[in-house]
């Protein structure tokens, strides 16, 4: 790859959600009372078409340069420099998340239309649609993002509105329990994820090589070869601590049993953490992060077990449901043991592309 193309658009794929949950946040109360619950989703509905339209600006305009020119880059401002960590707020765009982001803001799309009439009823219609704008920009920020801190960023935030919206109707017992219970979780993962991002940037630093940018990473991480930690090699250890953020994320064994109680909160919620986003977040970032996996066949074996275990085991306990959104709970943990498979398997490509159709 020569260098990426600047651009000065990709930001706003993220900045228009979460302007829209800065609206409605702050003054949604007061713009609900005072114009109705119209007001509410129009603020929440157009942010996000924008936010499409932009994204299909970034898709077209990486379809028509060259194949090996296809890396958009939008360098917002200056983050972390400190030694050999050089960060920066920057979103990138290139055939994987020009995908996921077409997905994102798309399917987000349709689901915020959707909820005006699903949440019509409801007092707190306001709050709602902050969320979901947020959540939306979380998700953004997560695929977009061009180092993997800043990834972390849209990681932990899909996961702080993941808990806000599956327990929305906190009067109900169960929907806090569910709520708290994917938080915790993902938490756990979380855990994982940090470690990993730890053990890369350790590692190459040793060779004077530090650094958490995707782009630069991808030519560096062979570095890796060799490196030992704690006894292990570090690209193994590396790809097994991201794979427990991407358990946690993309719901497989152990870590799955959040999903199924996540259909506590309202339908639409549901449609947006089981189909369009957070769930595929953990397969998008080991396809994001396939040149670290594919140095450790071990990491690569271990994830392509677990997900023929999740594929198998969750589609068996979804024979035995009878709640229709349970079904579908488990139907969905299961093809997501399909996609983790695929990563398992270095079929990196067809992993994200059943992520598409499912």
């Amino acid at each position: 790859m020569d260098h990426p193309i600047l651009v000065s658009y990709l930001r706003w794929i993220v900045l228009f959600p979460l302007i829209g949950a800065i609206i409605n946040g702050v003054f949604g109360a007061m713009l609900q009372k005072r114009f109705g619950k119209k007001a509410i989703s129009i603020v929440a509905c157009s942010v996000i078409g924008l936010a499409f339209i932009f994204a299909l600006r970034a898709f077209f305009h990486l379809v028509g340069v060259e194949p090996e020119q296809r890396y958009l880059l939008d360098s917002v401002l200056r983050w972390i420099h400190i030694g050999s960590l050089q960060v920066d707020i920057a979103f990138a765009a290139d055939p994987l998340s020009g995908i996921m982001i077409l997905i994102v803001a798309g399917i987000g799309g349709l689901i915020h239309v959707y909820s005006i009439g699903y949440m019509h009823d409801d007092e707190a219609y306001w709050r709602f649609f902050a969320y979901l704008n947020l959540f939306s920009a979380a998700m953004l920020t997560l695929v977009l993002a061009d180092n993997l801190l800043l990834m972390f960023v849209g990681w932990e935030g899909v996961g702080l509105c993941s808990y806000g919206l599956i327990g929305f109707w906190y009067k109900e017992h169960e929907n806090t329990t569910a709520g708290n219970k994917a938080f915790i979780v993902n938490r756990i993962g979380d855990a994982g994820f940090t470690l990993g991002v730890f053990i890369i940037f350790w590692s190459l630093a040793e060779s004077d090589h530090g650094t958490v940018i995707f782009r630069d990473l991808s030519l560096t991480i062979h570095y890796l070869e060799g490196q030992m930690v704690w006894g292990l090699p570090a690209a193994t250890l590396a790809a097994l601590c991201l794979f427990v953020g991407a358990a946690g994320k993309s719901a497989q064994i152990p870590l799955y049993v959040w999903l199924p109680d996540a259909m506590a909160g309202p339908t639409p919620v549901s449609a947006l953490i089981h189909a369009a986003t957070m769930v595929t977040a953990g397969v998008y970032m080991m396809a994001r992060m396939h040149f670290l996996f594919s140095l450790s066949p071990v990491a690569l074996g271990v994830v392509a077990t677990v997900g023929a275990l999740t594929a198998l085991f969750a589609a068996t306990i979804g024979l035995a449901q009878f709640d229709i959104k349970k079904v579908l709970a488990y139907s969905t943990v299961s093809q997501l043991g399909y996609m983790v498979r695929g990563i398992g398997v270095g079929a990196y490509g067809a992993a994200v592309f059943h992520l598409m159709t499912h």
